[in-house]
């Protein structure tokens, strides 16, 4: 559908997403947004207010996960299906819990199976946000496309995920 001009995916984060709760709202078109809950409850959600702020126009939804972030709705079995096409045997046996830092854990351990002889816990802390900010690109662009539906069903059993592909499509009126 972006291909074919009917939709426009922005992926944003952090501190453009305040920016762009208001800068589409004069094209009067729909929208869906999709935040990372990132606190813990009964803690808001540390974007709850730019997310009421676009619920209050019509043909606009913002959705706020109830997981920490993307990540925590990944299959551990496709992150080491992913990380195995590069050689890299994570060995992870669970899926992670609803609010740990997937990406932080997966980098760590990324650094700590690269046999480094600097310990994850004393790298520099910009060596180590590159590193994070890698694994996430790697999660969020690799990993889904290798989840079944199964796996889908177990990592998310309230089909969180499903109900934002619902939303997106009642949006789009399809």
């Amino acid at each position: 559908m972006e291909l074919e001009g009917e939709m426009i995916f922005f992926p944003l984060g952090g501190s453009s997403l305040a920016l762009w709760t208001s800068r589409l709202a004069p094209l009067s078109r729909p929208e869906f947004h999709l935040y990372d809950r990132n606190n813990v409850p009964p803690v808001a959600a540390k974007y709850q207010i730019q997310a009421d702020e676009i619920n209050k126009r019509d043909r606009c939804k913002a959705i706020i996960t109830s997981k920490k972030e993307m990540e925590n709705y990944l299959h551990f079995e496709a992150i080491n299906e992913a990380y195995g096409k590069d050689g890299i045997n994570l060995g992870l046996t669970a899926n992670f819990a609803e609010f740990e830092d997937v990406p932080f854990a997966i980098a760590e351990r990324v650094h700590r199976i690269s046999g480094s002889s600097v310990a994850w816990a004393v790298l520099d802390e910009k060596k180590r946000e590159k590193k994070v900010s890698l694994v996430k690109s790697r999660l969020n662009g690799m990993v889904p496309m290798l989840m079944t539906r199964a796996q889908l069903d177990q990592v998310d059993p309230k089909g969180e995920v499903v109900g934002w592909f619902a939303e997106i499509q009642r949006l789009a009126g399809l």
